[in-house]
């Protein structure tokens, strides 16, 4: 066997980058230049190695930052994410049908989790397509922008769903 390593998609070096900015520098910066940052290669070279990110928000990384600082380093944190954004977006969808389906049955609730478990990954032949393992297994925005949706939408119809003055109240 071998150590699991968040694999680097795309993205994935600018938000190890930032947050490896964030956690020594206080500020969201990345040790490169990006085509669209609009810096010439002379302002580029004038940060030191600190150009301002300027594309990526720094939510993510952010929260590399913070879990970097129990768990050592940028990319143990990306794992420690990785990890844990599965197990609570498998949670919250299983949550969420259950909510959704009145909690009539366990075995129901738990379907929309096993069928994104068990659904294939592999890259299909026209399309770049990433399933839905690969993207918890990258290191990427993704996994913690559904888990926040995933809440978003439990507290939702948690508001719809509550009596008329508590929902009122809650939606304005």
């Amino acid at each position: 066997t071998r150590d699991f390593t968040s694999e680097i998609q795309g993205d994935s070096a600018v938000y190890l980058s930032t947050a490896q900015g964030l956690r020594h520098d206080g500020l969201p910066t990345v040790a490169f230049n990006l085509p669209w940052d609009g810096f010439t290669p002379k302002q580029a070279v004038a940060f030191d190695g600190r150009v301002p990110a300027t594309v990526y928000p720094p939510g993510y990384p952010a929260a590399l930052a913070v879990t970097s600082v129990v768990a050592g380093s940028v990319r143990s944190a990306a794992r420690a994410l990785d990890v844990v954004l599965i197990v609570a977006n498998l949670l919250l969808i299983a949550w969420l049908t259950a909510r959704m389906t009145a909690h009539r049955s366990v075995i129901v609730a738990t379907i929309p989790a096993v069928l994104l478990l068990f659904d294939s990954d592999i890259r299909r032949i026209f399309f770049v397509q990433f399933g839905w393992l690969q993207l918890h297994r990258s290191v990427t925005s993704e996994p913690l922008f559904m888990t926040l949706s995933l809440v978003a939408l439990l507290a939702l119809h948690g508001a719809l769903t509550a009596a008329p003055g508590r929902a009122r109240r809650a939606l304005a």
